[in-house]
């Protein structure tokens, strides 16, 4: 891994929580969803570089709030604290990300796109809040698996067979799964304003 010889990788404490934060506001990310318990931190003279967490769901994992500070960025950081979150996944991973430049990031990473139909049951609901938000807004929102198994591509959806086979899931935000979530509103917000 690229980690600065410097810096050290840890689980977060809830002493962390104001520095993820304000790593995740600056990166205009789903504030809603930060769950100390559930994230680890990068960092250096005791200032937090870079964080991410893996996000439990029923049966599931989503890889949320991976963000490196701008001063530390292009160095590989970020490949390397997505890396390690996959590492420490113990279940299917699940990603939604925006743009088309993050989703090739993560394809990098061995994540494929997955459509509507490979959704497993779980995240039906959450991710069908933003699959509408990606048609009324027109966003570039992906939603990815990734594969540990690069050989083959087994995608087969929730519709009535076996949710994507070999496959972990991966996510960059969470947002909850009713209408009136403040996520959904604060990115509504935000896609507007």
């Amino acid at each position: 891994m690229m980690f600065p010889p410097e810096s050290t990788l840890r689980r977060a404490t809830v002493e962390d929580l104001p520095g993820i934060r304000g790593l995740v506001f600056r990166a205009f990310l789903d504030p809603t969803q930060l769950r100390w318990q559930q994230f680890w931190v990068l960092e250096i003279d005791r200032r937090i570089i870079a964080c991410g967490q893996l996000r439990e769901f029923d049966g599931v994992q989503e890889l949320g709030s991976l963000v490196v500070a701008r001063d530390w960025r292009h160095r590989g950081i970020g490949t390397a604290m997505a890396k390690h979150l996959i590492e420490q996944a113990t279940r299917s991973l699940y990603v939604d990300c925006l743009g088309k430049r993050l989703c090739l990031f993560y394809q990098r990473l061995g994540f494929v796109e997955m459509t509507d139909d490979d959704i497993p049951p779980q995240l039906h609901l959450r991710y069908g809040i933003l699959g509408i938000l990606k048609k009324v807004f027109r966003l570039p929102l992906f939603f990815m698996a990734y594969r540990s198994n690069q050989s083959s591509i087994d995608l087969v959806g929730a519709n009535g067979r076996s949710p994507l086979q070999g496959f972990w899931y991966h996510s960059q935000s969470n947002y909850t799964t009713i209408p009136t979530d403040p996520l959904l509103l604060y990115l509504i917000l935000k896609i507007i304003t």
